[in-house]
């Protein structure tokens, strides 16, 4: 019997499994379940937790252009609900070395290289692009908590109230 080819396969599955955990050890976002559907008809909801900022992120993604989407940020630290519109929020740790971000068309660049450093949540907002082969691109911008208002609506209270269920 001949087991080079077993071992050959089994050589490339290990890996392929290996460069599988090397790329989920430098994500620091899981996805967390919801148990309340807070978006309306024709958005699609998703939330996550990025552990880096130790902070909980609610959107409503809509299926268009635009993506103008209303998200929910709620920071473990103050559990204060912060709400806007914007195209994404993501972990400032995941845009190092990226020069695009995944699309429904396929991937966009950044405007701009984001700023280098922190632990935190950059909001994404998609734009026309000035020049480049794209037509849009995306502006990087940190959240920064203390520049917002916390959310007293029904709607972030309740956001917040979820959030305890998990």
């Amino acid at each position: 019997m001949n087991s080079k080819p077993l071992l050959i396969t089994l050589l490339l599955a290990s890996s392929f499994i290996a460069g599988a955990a090397h790329a989920a050890a430098q994500s620091d976002t899981s996805k967390v379940k919801t148990t309340v559907e807070f978006c309306e008809a024709g958005e699609t909801q998703s939330s996550k937790f990025i552990a880096s900022a130790d902070t909980f992120v609610l959107s409503c993604d809509c299926d268009c252009t635009a993506q103008e989407n209303r998200i929910w940020i709620i920071p473990n630290r103050s559990r204060q609900t912060y709400q806007l519109d914007a195209s994404k929020a993501v972990s400032t740790l995941e845009l190092k070395g990226i020069a695009a971000i995944p699309d429904t068309f396929g991937p966009v660049p950044l405007c701009e290289k984001p700023q280098e450093g922190g632990n935190g949540i950059t909001i994404l907002t998609k734009m026309p692009s000035t020049g480049g082969a794209s037509p849009y691109c995306y502006a990087a911008e940190p959240f920064i908590e203390k520049s917002i208002a916390p959310c007293e609506s029904a709607q972030c209270k309740k956001v917040l109230a979820s959030l305890g269920r998990l």
